[in-house]
C-alpha cells in the first residue's frame, strides 16, 4: 500500500502559499489545510503591543501547530495533504525573530523551544516542502492590500 503524500508551502507572509496550497488542491486532488489568522486568539493584542503578547502569540503558534498535525494525520488516511504553511516555522523563524528583536524574554524562547521539541515527536515529516522566495516590495503590496498596515509597520519599518 502506498503512502498517502503530504505537501507543505511555507515563505513569508504574503508569498502565495495559500493561492498555491488551493491550485494543488483543485489541479491534483490534495486536501487542503490552512493556517487561519482570523481565528488566532491574539493576532490583534500581539500588534498593538508585542512584548506584552509575544509569549501569548508564540504559545498559540504552537498549540494550533498541534492540532493541525492531529489534522494531517486524519486527513493522510484517505489521501493526500497540501499545507500552507509548517509547523517548524513557527519556533524556527517567528519565534526565533521575536527573540532576537527582544519581544520573547531568554526564558519565554527556551519555553517555546521545548514545546516545539515536544511537537516535532508528534508531527509528521512532509514528503515535500516548497519555500515560496518573494520580493519584499511584493510582500508589501499585497499586506497592504489585505488592510494587515500594523504588519508592514513591524517587519519592514522597523
Amino acid at each position: 500500500m502506498q503512502k498517502n503524500a503530504y505537501l507543505v508551502i511555507c515563505g513569508p507572509l504574503a508569498s502565495g502559499k495559500t493561492s498555491l496550497t488551493r491550485l494543488i488542491a483543485e489541479k491534483l486532488n490534495y486536501q487542503p489545510i490552512y493556517e487561519n489568522l482570523k481565528e488566532h486568539l491574539y493576532f490583534t493584542d500581539y500588534y498593538s503591543d508585542m512584548y506584552k503578547w509575544g509569549f501569548h502569540t508564540a504559545i498559540y503558534f504552537l498549540v494550533r501547530a498541534l492540532e493541525s498535525q492531529r489534522a494531517v494525520r486524519k486527513v493522510l488516511n484517505v489521501g493526500p495533504v497540501c499545507q500552507d504553511w509548517f509547523v517548524n516555522e513557527h519556533q524556527a523563524v517567528y519565534n526565533k525573530h521575536m527573540f532576537r528583536q527582544g519581544i520573547l524574554t531568554e526564558r519565554d524562547y527556551v519555553a517555546c523551544e521545548h514545546l516545539d521539541k515536544i511537537l516535532s515527536d508528534y508531527s509528521v515529516r512532509p514528503d515535500l516542502v516548497i519555500y515560496l522566495k518573494t520580493q519584499a516590495s511584493t510582500l508589501l503590496d499585497r499586506i497592504s492590500k489585505r488592510r494587515r498596515q500594523e504588519i508592514v509597520q513591524v517587519f519592514f519599518c522597523n
